[in-house]
Parts: C-alpha cells; sequence; structure tokens
C-alpha cells in the first residue's frame, strides 16, 4: 500500500449503468496536476475494503466523500467509520447535498469541512492546508465548518478550459452500460453500433439556466452558466478515444447547447476531423432549430432528451419551467425532422397534478409522437427547494436515514402510481418497435 493526500470516495446507489463520478474526476484530475497523491474509491462497482484497509493503516491524510441527498445514509456511514478508524483524518463532504445543507452537516456530523459548489480549487487549497501546513481554515473560502461556520463564498472558475480533463486512472468504462445501448444494441450512427460501444461521459458546460422548483441543481452553481471551448471539449474526445477506446459519448450537462454558437462549433470539429462518435444528452426545447439540429446530428447525435415534465401548461408554470407546449411540440418535430430520435422526458406529481392534467399530457403525447418516453412516477423533493418549503421539511429531517420525501399537495401517491401507468399504458414508444 501507499500513502495517498486525499481519498474521493463515491458512495454506492441503487442504480446501474450511470454515470462516471465527473465531480470527484474532476477534482482528482486538478489536485494530482499540483502534485498530491490522490486516490478514487467509487462503490457503485469496488467494495471499500482497500479503502479501509489505508485509513485503518493510517494512510489517508483527507477522505473526500461527494454526497446526494437520497444516498445520504450511506455517505454519513462512511464519515462516521472514517473517525472511528482514524480520528485524525480529515473528512469533506461535497456534491449538491453538501452545497444545500453545509451548516447543518458540520455541525451534526464528524467532518471537518463541506464543500459549496465547486471543489476543485477549494480542495487543493485544503490540501495545501492540512497536507502542506500552509494558510488557515479561515481562509478557505466556499467551505463550512463547525468552528466559523459558513465562510466566505468563492467565485465560480469562469475559464473551464484551464481545468485537466477528469481522472480516468480509477475508472473502468467497461463498467459503464448507458441504458439506451441495452435497450437499442443494434442501432449504428457515425459508424458506431451502440451494443458495442465504449462510454464516457463528458460535460461542455456547467449550470443551467432553468430555475425548476423542484430542483436545487440550479442553486449550486450559483445560478450561473460557463462553458468550454470547442476545441477543448473535442480535444477530451480525441483523448477518450485514444487512451480507452472511447467511441459513445452522453453529454452530461444541465441542459446542452445554452450556447449555440459553441455547440455548432463542436459539432464542426467532430466533422472536420472525422471522429466517429456517437452521442446524445438532455436539452431544453426552447435552445434548438433546424440548422443546429441537423449538424448536431452529422457530428453523431443520435438522441436528445427532453424535459417535457407535463402535457400541462398549467403545470408547467407551476413549476417555472419557462417553456411552452408549443416549444416543446416544435422541438420534438424539428429533431424527427434531422433524423435525431426524440426522447420526452415525464414527471407525475408535480404542483397541480390532477387526473385532469394528465389527461392533458396524454393527448399531448399522443399528437407529438416522441420516439420514446419514461415517466418519473413520484416526485422527490429535495432539500432547499421550495417543495421542501411548501411540504415543511425541516433541514434537520435530512440527519436521518429516512426515505426521501415525494411531493404531495392534492393528491395521493397512489395517484401518482395510476397515473404513470396510464402513461405508460397509453402513450406509444415507437423508437422501440424499430427494427
Amino acid at each position: 500500500m501507499m500513502d495517498f493526500d486525499l481519498a474521493l470516495v463515491r458512495p454506492r446507489w441503487d442504480n446501474s449503468g450511470v454515470s462516471y463520478p465527473l465531480g470527484l474526476m474532476y477534482i482528482q484530475a486538478y489536485c494530482k496536476r499540483l502534485g498530491f497523491t490522490v486516490r478514487l474509491f467509487d462503490e457503485l462497482y469496488e467494495p471499500l475494503e482497500l479503502f479501509w484497509r489505508l485509513v485503518e493503516a493510517g494512510e489517508v491524510s483527507v477522505v473526500g466523500i461527494s454526497m446526494l441527498s437520497r444516498l445520504r445514509e450511506g455517505g454519513y456511514d462512511i464519515v462516521r467509520k472514517v473517525k472511528k478508524l482514524d480520528p485524525g483524518v480529515k473528512v469533506v463532504l461535497g456534491g449538491i447535498h453538501a452545497s444545500s445543507l453545509p451548516k447543518l452537516l458540520v455541525d451534526n456530523l464528524p467532518v471537518d469541512a463541506a464543500v459549496i459548489g465547486e471543489g476543485e480549487v477549494t480542495m487543493r487549497e485544503l490540501l495545501d492546508l492540512w497536507v502542506h501546513h500552509i494558510g488557515t481554515i479561515q481562509d478557505v473560502r466556499g467551505i463550512a465548518t463547525r468552528e466559523y461556520g459558513l465562510h466566505a463564498s468563492r467565485a465560480l472558475v469562469q475559464d473551464l478550459d484551464r481545468l485537466p480533463f477528469p481522472d480516468m486512472s480509477d475508472i473502468n468504462p467497461a463498467n459503464f452500460k448507458p441504458p439506451i445501448a441495452q435497450l437499442k444494441p443494434n442501432f449504428t450512427i457515425n459508424g458506431v453500433t451502440l451494443g458495442q460501444s465504449v462510454s464516457a461521459n463528458m460535460i461542455t458546460s456547467r449550470g443551467c439556466l432553468g430555475r425548476c422548483l423542484f430542483c436545487n441543481a440550479w442553486q449550486h452553481w450559483a445560478g450561473k452558466v460557463r462553458f468550454r471551448s470547442a476545441k477543448n471539449v473535442v480535444d477530451e474526445i480525441l483523448d477518450r478515444q485514444l487512451n480507452y477506446g472511447v467511441n459513445m459519448i452522453e453529454f452530461h450537462d444541465d441542459c446542452l447547447a445554452q450556447n449555440r454558437q459553441i455547440m455548432v462549433d463542436i459539432c464542426q470539429r467532430i466533422l472536420d476531423d472525422h471522429i466517429r462518435v456517437a452521442w446524445y444528452s438532455a436539452i431544453r426545447p426552447d435552445v434548438v432549430d433546424l440548422e443546429l439540429l441537423h449538424i448536431m446530428h452529422d457530428a453523431g447525435c443520435f438522441m436528445l432528451a427532453y424535459g417535457v415534465e407535463s402535457g400541462s401548461q398549467f403545470v408547467l408554470d407551476n413549476i417555472d419551467k419557462r417553456t411552452t407546449k408549443r416549444d416543446i411540440a416544435n422541438a420534438i418535430e424539428l429533431t424527427k425532422k434531422a433524423g435525431i430520435k426524440a426522447y420526452a422526458l415525464l414527471m407525475v406529481g408535480n404542483l397541480g397534478e390532477t387526473d385532469a392534467t394528465i389527461d392533458e399530457t396524454v393527448r399531448f403525447m399522443n399528437e407529438v409522437k416522441p420516439d420514446l418516453h419514461s415517466a418519473i412516477g413520484k416526485v422527490w423533493v429535495y432539500p432547499d427547494t421550495a417543495y421542501a418549503r411548501l411540504m415543511g421539511i425541516q433541514d434537520k429531517f435530512w440527519l436521518s436515514g429516512n426515505e426521501m420525501p415525494f411531493f404531495q399537495q392534492g393528491f395521493s401517491l397512489d395517484d401518482c402510481d395510476r397515473w404513470r401507468a396510464r402513461i405508460d399504458a397509453e402513450v406509444p414508444k415507437p423508437w422501440l418497435q424499430e427494427t
């Protein structure tokens, strides 16, 4: 075994084929570039035996744990066990759960800091302090500590091109099988057959233009959107192809193409360099047009997932979706015209949902005819969201290992199950029937 300045951990969760732990991979790359020794442990695909041996042997200085609200219990258990095995290890929480509840977590868990927002520069400063004894904890921005509460905020990284590509050294691409590759294994585009592909996740931007009531992700980025250059994005694609055999990409932006020109430039570089890659992403319906969609298709885009949520304008307005049914219908029509599969992402049980709004959703889906759809059958309530406030959920709730709460106002969870079953039964998925 060897000593590590930093061990990064993603706790196990109940899904498969999920994306890489990109946030941790960015931190790993950034800190390694500055000379720190870093190892990433992804409990989704490997037991943590080596991690626990390193901690118990005193060979880890700092542990960073990525936290999601619905997986908080696993993260809390890791925190407590680390401190039990070696009380001298510094423990840092990050991710959207920590950003949403930083003071609550440092006041009630044996952690040394909670990171608010982006973690690269903050983690470097914490390592400078705890490994090289440079600076003081009071001077570190963008964290919360028990001693000093909420520290001064940290400015976001403005030039994303200055960050190194996410570190792949502790990642096995073979572990990550996107569900779409399993649903349509024989589908081929740009010389890539999905079932035989090697996949990776990337981002072209950080942040989202949306402000949906059910979401706290946009607050994680302080409501700002920043973009990588087209050259930087395509250089990463080429690096992943050359070194890891990757030929399928999920762009994991909160919303792709929020800067139209950068998206066009990415596609043009893929075409100019004759890169054989298949890719897909989530996108807002109000950012696309036919010209953009055509060049995306030519550059290997085979599917775009639209956050439709509902076919009722009443519900869309209630959740501050900032899109209209006309936007959605136009986007799906143009996407199909450009030869890209249109995937409608629906949610059941948002504010104002009734039998009548589900009627509207079913009718609307059968009018616009997406190639594929899926429906979240109940809406989770996340901390620091309008839904949490509407439900009267206090912050202390999130210290427990309770199940995630579902949003309910004027309807029951049985209603949600019934509504989802109706959508699944009455709205076709024509792409799955194609041979």
